[in-house]
Parts: C-alpha cells; sequence; structure tokens
C-alpha cells in the first residue's frame, strides 16, 4: 500500500492496485467520499494486468503510474501541471504528454 498527501486531499494505493481518493474536490482531484478513482472515460477496458502501481499527489492534483509505464493525472490544471497541454482541470484520468506533446510518457 502506498498513501499520499497533497495540501488538502489524500490518495492511497491499495494492495489491490486501485486508486482511493479522499478531501477536498475543489478543482476534481478526487470525488467526495473515500472513493475508487474511476477508468478515464474514454478508455473502453482495462486489461486485468494493466493496473496502477504507484500515486502521489500535487498541490491541487494527483497522479498514477500504470503497471505499463504511463502516467495519468486529474485534478487542478492552473499552471499545465497535468501535462496535457492545456490549463483546463481534469476530473478524471487523463494520460500524460510526452514534452513534445507529440506522443505519451512511458
Amino acid at each position: 500500500m502506498q498513501i499520499s498527501g497533497g495540501d488538502t486531499h489524500t490518495v492511497i494505493l491499495t494492495p489491490s492496485n486501485t486508486v482511493k481518493a479522499w478531501g477536498s474536490n475543489s478543482v476534481g482531484q478526487l470525488a467526495s467520499g473515500p472513493v475508487t478513482v474511476p477508468k478515464p472515460s474514454y478508455v473502453t477496458s482495462f486489461d486485468k494486468d494493466d493496473v496502477f502501481v504507484s500515486t502521489t499527489v500535487g498541490y491541487d492534483h494527483s497522479a498514477a503510474l500504470k503497471s505499463d509505464g504511463t502516467v495519468w493525472t486529474w485534478g487542478g490544471n492552473s499552471y499545465g501541471q497535468i501535462g496535457d497541454g492545456t490549463t483546463e482541470t481534469k476530473r478524471e484520468p487523463i494520460q500524460v504528454k510526452s514534452p513534445d506533446g507529440l506522443s505519451y510518457l512511458s
């Protein structure tokens, strides 16, 4: 199990490789609760081996590393900290783009 604390929210990675979060949700860093962080709505399925293996949080955003090496983030993005090339708040995980913006981090 892993636990990460931000300014106003907390994220844990459970032994079953699900991500749970609680605390403030003012900019989408979680939902009410403790809740399981949802898979992105645009991802149709996760392979059973395609799980989160690590988590961390920033001031008002969260991040997780998947077993395939990809990085996913969500929450406040006013300074572009989510890594998708925008400054829009993300209320579900998005895959982080590489610095050139043409591919994804892995």
